[in-house]
This record gives C-alpha cells, structure tokens and sequence, in this order.
C-alpha cells in the first residue's frame, strides 16, 4: 500500500511541478520580453515621428537622424516580436501594425521629407494631411500589440493559479490517501509523506495568510522538496517585487517636494507690472506635474516687460531640464538689454547638448510707447489685437537647438485697447474622439467669439484665456488634451498721442 501511495504521489505531483515550471518559463521568456520589444517598438515609432517632424520644421539633417535610428529599431523590434506566434493575436497585431508603419514612412513621411528639401511647403500635410490619419493608424496598432501582451499576461497568470490550485488539490487528496495507507506502514508514511506533506501546507498557508518572510522548506521525498523549493522561489520573487515597489514609493515620497518646486520654477513669474499692462497664465501638463512647456513674464529696467513661451521637445527628466535651463537663461539675456532675437543667439548654442533635442519659443517685448518687439523661434504665432486689427507674430527663424539661426526681430505697434495672446502647441494639437484637431481656426473662433471689448483686453486678460479654455473644453467633449498646454495674455491701453494746445 505504501509503494502504491508513494507511486501515485510521483505520477500526480510530478507533472504538476513540471507544468508550473513551464508557465514561469513563459512568463519571463514571453511576457517580460514581449513587453520590452513593444515598450522599445513605441520608443523607435515616437523617434520617427519627432525626427521627421523636427525635420519638417527646421530642414536641416541632423533633425532625421532619429526617425533614421527609429526605423531600424522598430524594424528589429517588430521581427522580434513576429517570433512570439504562441501570443494569442499578436501576430495579427504586429502585421497591422507593419502595415500601418510602413504606409506612414510610404505615403506621408518620405514625401513630405523630399518635399521639405526641394523647399516646398508642408505645413499643411504635416498639421492636418493624411499623415496625421496614417500616423493615428500607428498609434492604434501599437495600442493592440501592447493589449495583445497584456492579455497574454492575464492568461499566463490564470494558468498559474490554476496549477497551484491543482497542486494544492493534489497534495491534499494525496495526504488522504496517505491516511489511510497509514492503518499500514503509519511510522513509514509518517516519516515520508505525512509530516512533510503537512509541513508545506502549514508553510504554504503562512505565506498565503501574509507571512511573506516565513520561509519554505521541507525535508522527504525529493518530488515534494522540489514542490517547496518552486513555491519557495515563487514567495522569494514576491517578496522582492513588494519591496522594489516599497522602495520606489518612498523614493517617490522622497522627490515630491523636489517635483513641486521644479514645478513652480517651470511657473511664470509675476513682477510689478507698469501701470495700465495686466498679464495672466495658464497651464496645464498631459501628464503629473511637470511638462517640457513653460512660460515667464520679465519686467525689463526699461519700464516695459517681456512675455516667453516656450516649449522643449521630448519627454521624461532630460525634457525638465532643458525647459528649465532655457528659461533661465532667457531671463537673464532679457534682463541685460538684450533683444528677442539677440537673446535666441546667446541662448541657442547652450542649448544644442543633444542631437535632435529643441526649444520652440516665442518672445514679445511690450513697451510703454505701444510698440510690441518679438521674436519666434519656431513656435506657433502669437496673436495681437487692437483697434487696427489683428496681428499673427509668426515664426522669424529655426528652433533654438542645433540650428545656428539667424532669427529676425520685429515690432508692431499698438493703439487704444489691445491683447496679446501667446500658447503652445498643445492648444493647437488637441485632438477629440474623432481625431480632429482644435487648430489655429479654434483658437480664431475662440477669440471672435468673445465681446469686442474683451477681445481687445479691456476686461484684462482673464477673459481672454477664460474664453479659450471654455472653447477647448466644449470641443474635446470630455476627452484629455494628449499634450502639454500653455497659454499667456497680456492686455493693455495706450492713451491716443495728445495735440498741442491752440
């Protein structure tokens, strides 16, 4: 009877510890490196996109090479993850998506590239053209492999919970079994299968009552020590996983107060403005605290003040900084005297410590006489209404980066009522459900759908931004704006010139 026992333990037990082996192996071989390649792939697909549009608006070919390097990582990530055909539909994933890459790069991208190069205008393909849709189309192929993935994850897990139900439910029919064996041979069975049966239930029960740091580990027949030795890697790995994410919590605790004062640096400034000028700001990140946009007002020793909005271009820690830097070091040109366009030269090759990476921004010097000074560095125009119209202060040189320059200044001049409205590409770029874009029309639209008076700034600037962030509310019907926002108005009066008395 025992031998009988002992023989049905090996034949039960032994291919459940061998089907739990092979579930971890899946879900490290599979799971873990799949994730990787699609976390790799979306890096390569935003390369390509960053670069090309870099390129689009600087022309200059250092800005491709990242959309070149992101062709071939997403090439190599993409056959990788072609091998994973055990993947419940990400095969069927990864060829949409393939297809949908490979008719942005055909369709959208190299035309507009050589059409950027013969000097041809694509301003328009690149905002609204088909290569935004062929684009959308990446961007939901890479949502499906990344869901493919995870449900695969799902799965895997289940299958293991299976198994460890299975195995429970073996070692406990066995241990009855066992039992009645015991009438038999009691101290044999005591001694191989009884005690060490009993001893990793109790253990296993530890761990699963919340005793992580309760070891397991049994002595007997080596079936079940193997049984142990699998559950205990498992509760070791969970343990380890629990404090990482302990120690990344309490790191996050740690760097809160350091994110919420990078936050409030990233802030605009608000000095003692001259009589008559009123100056308001909002903000508002796609994601956490912390954006690559910024904005400042700085009060000029002249009397007048100077308006920045700037927006850096990547994403993560490298992009605070940089915004941080450039905004500092426009400050500090503004504040010597220094003109818009002069401050973009003296600024611009501190900024080039990354290939590819670039400042957008947009300067305007307001001074008491009325006559509006600026600058745009690749940013979009700024707006300035008064009673002789309305004013587009476009784009007078590259992006502040790798691109020498020149960069122009100009100036306008303004009378009675005015406004000055300044924002980043967020505002333009918000996209709702059915992928159209808010654009320059919204911002128009917006704006002439204010009161004249507030439209000239005669209510201040709150108006203004209110009016704006009210029309972008009702566009995007509920949806999240997927970038950065920063908008900025400055609104004042200049008196009519006196005539000389009779």
């Amino acid at each position: 009877m025992a031998i009988v026992a002992l023989s049905a333990f090996v034949l039960l037990v032994a291919p459940v510890i061998g089907e739990l082996r092979r579930e971890l192996a899946v879900e490290r071989a599979v799971v873990v490196a799949a994730t990787e390649d699609v976390a790799a792939l979306g890096n390569a697909v935003r390369d390509q996109e960053t670069g090309q549009r870099g390129y689009l608006i600087a022309r200059q070919e250092v800005y491709l090479e990242p959309y070149l390097r992101g062709r071939g990582a997403a090439a190599t990530r993409l056959t990788a993850l072609e091998r994973y055909t055990e993947v419940a539909g990400l095969p069927e994933a990864v060829a949409m998506l393939r297809t949908a890459l490979e008719r942005w790069q055909t369709d959208a991208a190299e035309p507009e590239i050589r059409l950027a190069r013969f000097g041809t205008a694509v301003e328009d393909s690149v905002v609204a053209g088909e290569g935004l849709r062929l684009f959308d189309d990446i961007r939901d192929g890479l949502a499906a492999v990344d869901d493919a993935v995870d449900e695969e994850a799902v799965r895997v897990r289940e299958r293991i919970d299976t198994v460890l139900d299975r195995l429970l439910t073996t070692v406990l029919g066995l241990f009855a079994v066992t039992g009645v064996a015991a009438l038999v041979v009691t101290g044999l069975l005591r001694r191989w299968i009884t005690v060490p049966v009993a001893d990793l239930v109790r253990q296993v029960g530890r761990v699963r009552d919340g005793d992580l740091d309760a070891p397991v580990a049994i002595r007997g027949p080596a079936e079940l020590v193997a049984v142990a030795e699998a559950t205990e890697t498992m509760r070791a790995e969970i343990v380890q996983q629990l404090r990482e994410v302990t120690q990344a919590r309490e790191a996050l605790e740690q760097r809160a107060p350091a994110v919420v004062a990078l936050r409030r640096e990233l802030e605009p400034s608000m000095p003692d403005l001259p009589p008559g000028l009123a100056v308001d700001a909002f903000f508002e990140p796609a994601e956490g605290l912390l954006a690559g946009d910024f904005s400042d007002v700085v009060a000029l020793p002249g009397g007048g003040i100077a308006l920045v909005v700037a927006d850096a271009s990547g994403h993560g820690a490298d992009v605070v900084v940089r915004a941080l830097r450039c905004k500092f070091l426009l400050a500090t040109a503004l504040l010597d005297g220094t003109g818009p366009a002069d401050a973009f030269a003296a600024v611009a090759p501190r900024l080039a410590d990354r290939e590819g990476s670039f400042v957008s921004v947009v300067v305007v010097v307001v001074e008491p006489e009325g006559v509006l000074r600026w600058a745009n560095a690749g940013h979009p125009p700024a707006l300035v209404r008064s009673a002789t119209g309305t004013e587009e202060l476009g784009p007078t040189g590259p992006v502040l980066g790798p691109v020498p320059g020149p960069w122009e200044e100009r100036c306008v001049r303004v009378s009675g009522s005015w406004s000055v409205v300044a924002y980043s590409d967020g505002l333009v770029e918000a996209r709702r459900a059915d992928r159209s874009l808010f654009g320059e029309d919204g911002v128009e639209d917006a704006l002439a759908g204010l009161a004249n008076r507030e439209a000239l700034g005669e209510a201040g600037p709150g108006p203004i931004i209110a009016g704006l962030t009210a029309a972008l509310r009702v566009f995007l019907a509920g949806a999240r704006p997927s970038d950065d926002m920063t908008i900025v108005a400055a609104t004042g009066t200049v008196a009519a010139p006196s005539l000389p008395l009779s």
